[in-house]
């Protein structure tokens, strides 16, 4: 996926991916940058393990669900500091649908399809 995204309205801020979405040591991640309001930088390390994945959603964005709220692990740390914050969700957003640079529109019946 795209490592720069255009303006996104939707309810889940996605930042800037810094690390494309990859899969490795059997889990799912991504890194992602926040430029914040008051001019300070959080880069986020989103983590999933595969087998916490219960489901993977479509609508607004392209991402997974988790198994529970403990699912996705985000390691947080703001550029001017050393300290680091580490919090759990249950989805992990991955990029909002059809933004970026990869985006590929199919047509039914058409050689692609």
């Amino acid at each position: 996926l795209c490592k720069e995204y255009t303006v996104n309205e939707m309810p889940v801020e996605l930042g800037t991916t810094i690390t494309a979405f990859k899969i490795e040591n059997k889990s799912i991640s991504i890194t992602k940058r926040f430029d914040n309001a008051d001019s300070s930088t959080v880069y986020a390390k989103y983590t999933m393990a595969i087998n916490n994945i219960l489901d993977v959603f479509y609508d607004y964005y392209i991402g997974f669900e988790g198994i529970n709220n403990q699912s996705v692990h985000i390691e947080e740390a703001e550029i001017k500091t050393t300290s680091k914050k580490n919090r759990t969700v249950l989805l992990l957003h991955i990029a909002p649908v059809g933004d970026g640079c990869m985006e590929k529109k199919y047509k039914p019946n058409s050689a692609n399809w």
